[in-house]
């Protein structure tokens, strides 16, 4: 099972329901259990819920969306004008049409995402367990993924030093990680 981000605790209620059915659990920049703020639902539900809306908010605050999706403002200041395009293009505009995503987007922001702080039995996670954060996440602070791998049983974590929520510049890091973790953890092979 694989989580990332906002999909970390479905994948983690799936390890901890069904391990007959789970090889291992992979947690990459996962939602953990911490004490977070939300804006109002009807101000989100106008923001994802219009494909206009949704555009225009990401056309004039570019550089703000770019870091309120997890790219720290530091790193953003030194990419490329073309590297920021092509970020900008594939994460905020390729969610477009977010109309037909706001039932799934206001689900993770209000129900999933928040349901980690309900008392998950992460000690019954029987999986081998590998969870990979960036010290520099400004979405789920490193310390909250660190106590949460704590709490499982078999676990490996991994912190990246930079790169934020969407590891900036690492992404290659976290996938030789995982499969690393997978081939050495879990005898999983690669073709």
């Amino acid at each position: 099972m694989f989580g990332n981000s906002a999909g970390g605790p479905s994948a983690i209620q799936f390890a901890i329901r069904y391990p007959e059915r789970c090889y291992a659990l992979v947690l990459v920049s996962s939602t953990v259990p911490g004490d977070v703020s939300l804006p109002p639902k009807p101000i989100m539900r106008v923001v994802f819920g219009s494909d206009f809306v949704y555009y225009s908010i990401c056309t004039l605050f570019r550089n703000r969306m770019l870091s309120q999706v997890g790219a720290p403002k530091k790193m953003l200041e030194q990419l490329s004008k073309e590297r920021k395009e092509d970020i900008y293009n594939n994460i905020l505009l390729g969610g477009l049409p977010i109309s037909s995503r706001t039932p799934g987007v206001l689900n993770d922001m209000y129900l999933s995402s928040p349901d980690i702080n309900s008392g998950y039995e992460f000690q019954k996670i029987s999986v081998p367990t590998l969870m990979v954060h960036a010290i520099d996440d400004p979405l789920i602070p490193i310390t909250w993924a660190k106590a949460t791998a704590e709490r499982i049983p078999n676990s490996l974590f991994v912190e990246i030093k930079e790169g934020g929520h969407i590891f900036l510049n690492h992404e290659l890091e976290v996938e030789s990680t995982t499969k690393s973790f997978l081939r050495d953890r879990c005898s999983f092979s690669f073709k």
